[in-house]
């Protein structure tokens, strides 16, 4: 443990040597939870690399690694049960996707899956098209899960999220549009 007189390091974890950088960072309510994406500058999101983990928050214990690109932003509820990272994808005609996807803490099973939008080809689908950083966030009571891009939604959560069967299953999950 290393101190700097006012603060102490609790843990540390180096990220796999197959990435070059870390993305977004998202803390639980009472510390006992962290997540953190990390990926590589390939400048192709299909040839990207990319995982984000999930650690306990008193010993940093690796407790998940899921094979999605946190980048976009993640946030974990109050509770600490539920971790929702953003994520963009674009399809086959161009369209951008923005998902959300919602997964376990304790498990990392995928609990659901909201696309937030789906932003058409043209001038605009760059400035549209993403999260940046803070696009998701649950509200401090965890009854909601809030996503932003170029418009912002609230969304309830169900309060079996956590007990329900998963909507949608693997890296590059088939969901259907609201």
């Amino acid at each position: 443990r290393s101190s700097t007189g006012v603060l102490d390091v609790l843990w540390d974890r180096p990220f796999d040597t197959a990435f070059t950088r870390a993305g977004a960072l998202a803390v639980s309510a009472g510390g006992d939870f962290v997540a953190a994406g990390f990926a590589d500058n390939a400048f192709w999101h299909s040839e990207r690399k990319y995982s984000t983990t999930v650690y306990a928050g008193k010993d940093g214990a690796e407790l998940v690694r899921l094979p999605l690109d946190g980048s976009e932003g993640m946030a974990i509820s109050p509770d600490g049960k539920l971790l929702a990272i953003a994520e963009t994808s674009r399809e086959k005609s161009g369209t951008v996707r923005c998902v959300v996807h919602i997964h376990s803490t304790s498990t990392g099973s995928r609990l659901a899956s909201l696309v937030h939008d789906r932003v058409r080809p043209g001038s605009l689908q760059l400035l549209r098209a993403g999260f940046v950083y803070h696009g998701v966030q649950f509200t401090s009571d965890g009854r909601y899960l809030v996503t932003s891009t170029h418009a912002t939604k609230v969304w309830e959560l169900s309060a079996d999220l956590g007990t329900a069967p998963a909507v949608a299953q693997g890296p590059n999950p088939s969901v259907p549009d609201p």
